[in-house]
């Protein structure tokens, strides 16, 4: 299963997750990125990082939820709109970072 997480960017460079793991720089915010993780080494590197401050799981289960204002402005250079779900924008992601797929 992947997490997918966003994190400000400063915090991301600064603490690397300690898994296999791709990000990319959300294009309407810079400041923010996009972490997906596809295997954590160890439960106490999730448990450490997902605990930084404002990282963010979406956890699959809650896709069918409004995207978050946050997304909207993030991911908005790539089709996010306030009325998509998480899983409307992310498959609209994915089409421009197919990292994103689940």
């Amino acid at each position: 299963m992947r997490y997918f997480y966003t994190i400000p960017t400063a915090t991301l460079q600064a603490n690397l997750p300690n898994a296999t793991a791709h990000s990319t720089v959300t294009p309407g915010r810079p400041d923010w990125s996009l972490v997906v993780v596809e295997h954590w080494s160890d439960p106490i590197s999730q448990d450490i990082w997902e605990a930084l401050p404002q990282c963010t799981e979406h956890r699959i289960w809650n896709w069918g939820a409004l995207v978050p204002p946050l997304m909207v402005t993030a991911f908005g250079p790539w089709g996010v709109v306030a009325t998509d779900t998480i899983g409307d924008a992310v498959r609209k992601i994915r089409t421009m970072w197919p990292a994103a797929r689940h």
